[in-house]
């Protein structure tokens, strides 16, 4: 295992700081400390990193951001948390951005140490991955460590698909339309598609138009990364960098206006047709819309910005429709998440049982992987596997049962068309029972009666004019 040249110690705790560098000196060249968010960032800025230890909790801001930002200074970067107030939401965040480890307070030397050795591997890992895109002749020694580096999951046929059609036309540069429900994997699908195309080296870049302002304020942002990630691209490195805009649909029709019109200005090549511009960066667009086509139809949605879109619709399905993926993801989450508590990644399948494991799958997932995610953390966090899946039951039983309650009344025909359509579909909810269904609607039985008698005679009285 080789050494690597430095390591970025990111910590406010003074005493803690000292114990961290006490313990990363020996394996390293250069440990490097930082106490803020600001000393973070322009040591990132000034030095080449190859491991980062970061605090959640600084002064000045969050470690999490610090680590979000060196992932884009330094793409092969490999990053630890170390924290003394683990939350679902900075553990589901760090994951999600790959962090090596996520080390609680108060930790000992020995965790340290094996947390680092861990990440100096994945560094390494990362620096072959590189090497082999310049170098065809080189490659990781170690492919079970780079699949799962890869950190994207497709186990069901339906994920295989997309994923072979993303392999397919990935090297035509072509822009991407992600369509799938809050939490499916959009942003992992869209770090796969600027894997399949790009280098390490080329940035990917994200942004939630959800939490942009709307007006010059978001034009001016989205050129200033959009001209960024080209200058980024120009400068000595092969491959093109990723814009990823989530919640597209969320955008103003101003703001749409004004995105198609940056692409325009900073497209090369010929201008009659917006899908044959060529960027200095790959566009991915995600939504939560099913159909955004009916967005266009009713003006809510630029018909330019969807046909440059649309060129490469993926529409990724929710995780009950692909069950299969359940465990093998809930297993990859054990592995990332059970750091924290020290449990050994060979005893993962363990904290689950198969009746355990069999009520997850048949759970429906409204929140998908991100739910997924926190379940697990749950798991661990409780150390109370049945009691969290009999939550999930009661919760899926809850629902069935609010369904069951719903009737759909269709708003055409008169009022009284309507009343009998919604009696007949309270009947039929009550098993035929007139009597319950009557006092279900808190009608008198009578009244009930005469109505859905009035309209079989109106139907009778409309088929007789007929014949």
């Amino acid at each position: 295992m080789q050494c690597p040249e430095t390591i970025l110690v990111l910590e406010d705790d003074l005493l803690i700081s000292r114990l961290l560098t006490k313990f990363i000196a020996p394996e390293t060249r250069r440990v490097l400390v930082a106490s803020n968010v600001t000393e973070g960032l322009e040591i990132l800025r000034s030095n080449h990193v190859d491991v980062i230890f970061a605090d959640i909790h600084l002064p000045d801001g969050n470690g999490i951001s610090v680590i979000r930002e060196a992932l884009r200074i330094h793409p092969g970067i490999v990053s630890v948390v170390v924290t003394g107030d683990p939350s679902l939401e900075s553990a589901i965040e760090a994951m999600h951005l790959g962090v090596s480890d996520y080390v609680k307070k108060p930790f000992n030397r020995e965790k340290i140490i094996t947390s680092l050795r861990r990440a100096i591997s994945r560094s390494e890992v990362k620096k072959l991955m590189a090497n082999r895109e310049t170098d065809p002749s080189v490659k990781p020694e170690n492919d079970l460590f780079q699949q799962a580096d890869a950190r994207f999951i497709a186990v069901s046929d339906s994920m295989q698909e997309i994923l072979s059609l993303i392999n397919k036309v990935s090297h035509l540069d072509i822009p991407f339309l992600l369509q799938g429900e809050i939490g499916v994997g959009k942003k992992a699908l869209a770090r796969h598609i600027h894997q399949c195309n790009g280098t390490p080296q080329t940035p990917f870049t994200y942004i939630n138009c959800a939490t942009q302002n709307s007006g010059r304020q978001f034009y001016e942002s989205v050129s200033s990364v959009m001209e960024q990630t080209a200058e980024q691209v120009s400068v000595g490195t092969t491959g093109k960098g990723t814009v990823f805009l989530e919640d597209i649909e969320q955008l103003s029709l101003s703001d749409q206006k004004q995105l198609l019109e940056f692409l325009g200005e900073h497209a090369t090549g010929g201008h009659s047709c917006s899908v044959m511009y060529e960027y200095p960066f790959r566009l991915i667009a995600a939504t939560t819309k099913d159909d955004l086509e009916a967005e266009v139809k009713q003006g809510h949605f630029h018909r330019g910005l969807f046909d440059y879109l649309s060129l490469m619709p993926v529409k990724v399905p929710p995780l009950r429709e692909r069950r299969e993926a359940i465990k093998p993801l809930g297993l990859h989450f054990l592995r990332q998440l059970g750091s924290v508590w020290d449990f050994k990644n060979k005893h993962s399948h363990d904290r689950i049982n198969e009746t355990e494991w069999q009520a997850l799958i048949n759970y429906d997932w409204p929140g998908n992987v991100h739910e997924l995610a926190a379940v697990i953390f749950r798991i661990i966090l409780l150390n109370d596997c049945l009691g969290v899946t009999n939550q999930l039951k009661q919760a899926q039983e809850s629902s069935g049962a609010d369904k069951a309650e719903t009737i759909s009344i269709p708003v055409t025909g008169d009022f009284k068309s309507m009343e009998r359509h919604m009696i007949k579909e309270v009947v039929k909810l009550c098993g035929g029972n007139k009597t319950t269904a009557a006092k279900t609607l808190r009608m008198h039985r009578r009244t009930l009666y005469r109505i859905l008698n009035q309209g079989k005679q109106d139907q009778d009285m409309h088929q007789a004019s007929i014949t």
